[in-house]
């Protein structure tokens, strides 16, 4: 697509993130079940603000926004990407009282999803599915 040399240079003015919350939540999700993860805990947002603190992921994790009640840590973006991954029947929820969200994911979705992607970045997916696997097994504690 040709844009017009004004636009280009209007354009350049704003800051588009690296990866939206769309991309990086399909992949993460692609990199759990990737991990032979299938379902998943509430506690995810929990988790992701944790790992937005760390330098590595920041880039992954830049369009995504946290705020808290002082109790519990929230994200409208990580919660709008769920309902929409839910949507197309990436993800489902059998039992809504449960809280567990179920990763409906198949290996050819996944090989596209890592396709897409860089290898650096399909490497720090895994590194990120490595990690909430670990914190997913201690809150079950």
């Amino acid at each position: 697509m040709v844009l017009y040399e004004d636009t280009q240079k209007y354009l350049g003015f704003f800051e588009f993130p690296q990866m939206t919350s769309y991309v990086f939540l399909k992949a993460f999700f692609a990199a759990l079940f990737n991990r032979n993860c299938s379902q998943v805990s509430r506690d995810i947002t929990d988790f992701l603000y944790e790992m937005k603190n760390d330098s590595r992921y920041e880039m992954l994790l830049e369009d995504i926004t946290f705020r808290s009640n002082g109790v519990f840590m929230y994200s409208s973006e990580i919660e709008d990407e769920i309902l929409t991954l839910q949507n197309v029947g990436l993800l489902g929820k059998r039992n809504p009282s449960f809280g567990k969200i179920l990763i409906d994911y198949t290996e050819e979705i996944v090989n596209e999803i890592k396709l897409s992607l860089k290898k650096e970045e399909w490497d720090l997916m895994l590194e990120i599915a490595d990690q909430f696997i670990v914190f997913q097994k201690k809150m079950e504690l």
